[in-house]
């Protein structure tokens, strides 16, 4: 028995799909102005949650009934993935947080299965550009108007719309990520809306003084840019960036910075060498982890000896290291490594392309960031793992009940 859904009046709805997106993407600022001034910003922040559980009800309610249908090995790693970050969580006060963090890509995994299954990634990517864009202009005009920041948070640091300047670069990989495939979507050539983008987001990047967010977004353009016909194995690219990443980290974290390495550091990148202070975090986030390598410390503060509390070990493998151990570790290798088994063996194309350059800049990202609330590379894996549908016309989607007839 076959039941033969056609999405003309109900999900292929741009409106409806651009309010349920809207509740997965608050911007930093609203929350945390919520927390700490109150007043409008708490309205605003009531508004974006209940967004959030309102697109969260619909997508379950229409969803769930069919979810064996979207069942793979991708959701089920990804489940294994979330779960262990809430049992890890639990006994260090963060489990109401991490849950919402389940909840919320669990069920954005679910609206995203839809819209990939019935080949509308149109209406996905322009929905998410959308949003993005409109975020990015506010936070780049919030740059240009209070150069020194817009408000500070708990620790006394900078902010702006999209949060601290280290954390932009999660914002900005997913709206130039969603714009490069729309634009492509629509036309060979990108049109002169997408250079301005590019051109403005490198601007932000730089004026915010990032470096390596403004590294890996200036890598990632040029090899869009550049290489996006190119054709050769983006499969063996990626993995070879990502050994070289967390080769790179290891040495760093273990080792530290060598005299001549030093002295490259701080003549060309103007930087100190010991990476303002994440050398130190990361020492400590290793005496924190001796005897919990197995399973971390979930989302607790890591103990440096500093004024301001330190929540993230500005490195993505070591933060995922302190907050789940080796399980959550390898859970996010698997993670990657399924996501990425769809470049394998498959005729170059100009998406595959764009997955890896955008995977290639995570990499680079992961070696002095870490964000344990951010979505962004999750999504991305998301839309790598269903990369296959993207070019795919829309279509009459037929789920199967477990009656055959």
């Amino acid at each position: 028995m076959n039941i033969r859904i056609k999405y003309s009046n109900g999900f292929n709805n741009p409106i409806l799909l651009s309010i349920l997106i809207l509740g997965f993407i608050e911007p930093a600022a609203v929350a945390q102005q919520a927390e700490l001034v109150g007043g409008i910003w708490h309205i605003i922040h009531i508004f974006f949650l209940a967004d959030r559980y309102l697109s969260l009800l619909i997508i379950i309610v229409f969803t769930i009934q069919y979810l064996h249908r979207f069942l793979n090995s991708f959701l089920i790693i990804l489940l294994l993935y979330l779960s262990w970050i809430v049992l890890a969580n639990v006994f260090s006060g963060n489990g109401i947080s991490t849950i919402k963090l389940f909840v919320r890509i669990f069920s954005l995994y679910l609206l995203l299965s839809v819209y990939m299954e019935i080949g509308h990634f149109a209406a996905i990517t322009g929905a998410f550009r959308f949003w993005l864009e409109l975020f990015f202009g506010i936070n780049l005009l919030t740059q240009l108007i209070y150069p020194t920041g817009c408000y500070f948070d708990d620790r006394g640091w900078t902010m702006w719309f999209l949060g601290n300047r280290n954390t932009f670069i999660y914002t900005y990989f997913l709206l130039l990520f969603f714009a490069t495939i729309n634009e492509l979507m629509k036309s060979s050539i990108p049109r002169f809306r997408y250079y301005v983008l590019v051109i403005l987001l490198l601007f932000s990047l730089l004026k915010s003084q990032s470096v390596t967010s403004s590294i890996a977004m200036i890598i990632i353009t040029g090899l869009i840019l550049l290489g996006r016909n190119t054709k050769f194995s983006k499969y063996r690219l990626t993995i070879y960036a990502f050994l070289v990443s967390s080769a790179i980290s290891f040495a760093l974290i273990t080792s530290g910075v060598n005299t001549r390495v030093s002295n490259l550091i701080e003549t060309y990148l103007q930087r100190n060498a010991d990476f303002t202070g994440r050398a130190g975090i990361w020492k400590h986030a290793l005496i924190d982890l001796q005897g919990n390598m197995l399973k971390g410390l979930g989302w607790s503060e890591i103990s440096v000896e500093w004024d301001w509390q330190v929540f993230q070990c500005h490195n993505m493998y070591l933060d995922i290291l302190y907050v789940g151990g080796f399980i959550l570790l390898l859970l996010f290798v698997g993670l990657t490594f399924l996501a990425l088994k769809k470049l394998d063996k498959r005729k170059a194309t100009i998406s595959d392309n764009l997955f890896s350059f955008f995977m290639i800049g995570y990499s680079i990202v992961f070696l002095m960031e870490a964000r344990r609330d951010d979505i962004s590379y999750i999504v991305l894996l998301m839309m790598l793992y269903y990369s296959d549908k993207i070019l795919r016309k829309p279509k009459v989607f037929v789920l199967n009940s477990s009656e055959n007839h």
